[in-house]
């Protein structure tokens, strides 16, 4: 396992909230570790690792312990993924679930037990949740990092979501069943029910990542959430993005609008309850705007996971699409400079829907545009590439690169670059960037871009998605 994965497990179950968890779970795995006999007896150097990840995924999935396929996969993870006897690792397990229950990580437990989550633990959500996770996952490292369930599931996921996200949205069922034979029939439902949604509403697998991220709210959005979905509040936070920030009045009107229910008819209080319960859950902020006094005269902004999710909306949004229309009407050019009041994961999927008439320009725009951050400048090299533009490419980035006087933009650029610089034959320019440029930052991201081209295996070509 990378630094970095391991990184992130122990500064994930060292926070606060899960130290006496950890601790709990870990006596448990010794206790059961030593009781392993001698005949099914594993390196300990195996077990530490073993342990780790199994505590791990316990923690960072408490919703699902009840699903009989979330254990089968653990156990399935630590036989085939580190070669422990089958016994062994069902013994380790067992123990571990046996100590779950005390487990407290911050989420609503009630919810869980009584089943009135908006989200029911079965296999079929669990499955759907991976399923989703897989094709939100900007790469599999990320995932099997994310959801520390092991390589071998999650890879097989990953491919066959890969294919079913590629399906343009007028194709029909025929395209889908090309992969499924791959796959076990539980993923194959699962794949099959959000293709069908994806042919009706291209960011369903947004909506569905918001209603799991949100497992463990509490009233009344638990119960709005299931009976309504989680489609609302992603177009809340689409218009919260769309603004780029709104007051807890606008809040709440649009709120009304969205959710006409009785129940839901608090006004402002209300909302700036609902505001507050999704600042918890890393989606929206307040900002430095409005009375700091008086939290009902507050605006409130995206966060960069709402951003992500909401990004792909904003740009093939109705009122995005009549401001093109009526430039081109008046015989006026896009206005690049609007793309640099955005946020990076907007810039990015304005870019990535730019109509293929303006794709030339792009070289032009990269250089004029001083705040375009390291996301949209990637789109938008990624976007000339597969536009066979790659001489245009090329030029702007080594311009970037040696000529920008920003040590922001050149770092940016260095960023942009990682799995680039061999298609765009810039990997000498970047080893010069990382011997001499005057700002010790720019030459460090230099140096990490110019180290990840050969770790990253083969150069990105012609058709490459922007999430790279």
């Amino acid at each position: 396992m990378l630094f970095d994965d391991v990184r992130h497990q122990l500064d994930f179950l060292s926070e606060g909230n899960r130290e006496q968890a950890t601790l709990a779970l870990t006596q448990a795995f010794e206790l059961a570790q030593a009781a392993l006999p001698e005949h099914l007896a594993v390196a300990p150097g195996t077990l530490n690792a073993v342990g780790r990840d199994l505590i791990y995924a316990l923690l960072r999935h408490t919703h699902w312990h009840s699903v009989p396929l979330f254990r089968d996969i653990m156990v399935d993870h630590v036989a085939s993924g580190y070669q422990v006897p089958r016994a062994a690792a069902t013994s380790l397990i067992d123990a571990l679930f046996a100590a779950s229950p005390t487990v407290d990580d911050g989420t609503d437990k009630a919810n869980r037990a009584d089943g009135a989550s908006h989200v029911v633990a079965t296999n079929e959500e669990f499955i759907r949740y991976v399923c989703v996770a897989s094709a939100t996952a900007t790469s599999e490292a990320i995932l099997v990092r994310e959801l520390g369930l092991g390589l071998n599931l999650l890879g097989r996921i990953k491919h066959a979501v890969s294919q079913l996200v590629q399906i343009a949205p007028d194709e029909g069922a025929p395209a889908v069943a090309r992969f499924l034979p791959e796959i076990d029939a539980q993923v194959a439902e699962a794949l099959c029910e959000l293709a069908r949604e994806l042919r009706t509403l291209p960011w369903a697998l947004q909506i569905h990542f918001l209603r799991f991220h949100l497992i463990g709210i509490g009233e009344p959005w638990r119960d709005v959430l299931k009976e309504r979905g989680a489609r609302w509040l992603f177009d809340l936070l689409l218009a919260i993005g769309a603004r780029e920030t709104m007051s807890v009045r606008q809040v709440a009107a649009k709120l009304a609008r969205l959710v006409p229910e009785p129940c839901l008819s608090g006004g402002e209080a209300l909302a700036l309850a609902l505001l507050e319960n999704l600042h918890a859950y890393d989606l929206v902020f307040r900002t430095g705007d409005g009375n700091r006094r008086e939290p009902a005269q507050a605006r409130w902004a995206l966060l960069p996971l709402a951003q992500e999710l909401t990004a792909e909306a904003y740009a093939r949004s109705r009122a995005h699409a009549r401001s093109l229309a009526r430039k081109a009407q008046e015989g006026t050019s896009y206005n690049w400079s609007e793309i640099a009041t955005l946020s990076p994961y907007y810039q990015a999927a304005v870019i990535r829907a730019l109509p293929d008439d303006d794709v030339q320009h792009l070289g032009d725009f990269i250089l004029r545009l001083r705040p375009l951050a390291a996301l949209g400048l990637r789109a938008a090299l990624l976007r000339l590439i597969e536009a066979d533009l790659i001489g245009v490419a090329r030029g702007a980035a080594e311009e970037l690169l040696t000529a920008e006087p920003s040590p922001w933009v050149r770092q940016a650029a260095c960023q942009a670059l990682v799995g680039l610089s061999e298609t765009l034959q810039v990997g000498q320019t970047l080893s010069e960037v990382a011997r001499s440029d005057a700002s010790s930052a720019v030459r460090a991201e230099a140096l990490r871009a110019s180290l990840r081209v050969t770790l990253r295996g083969p150069a990105i070509t012609r058709g490459a998605t922007a999430s790279g």
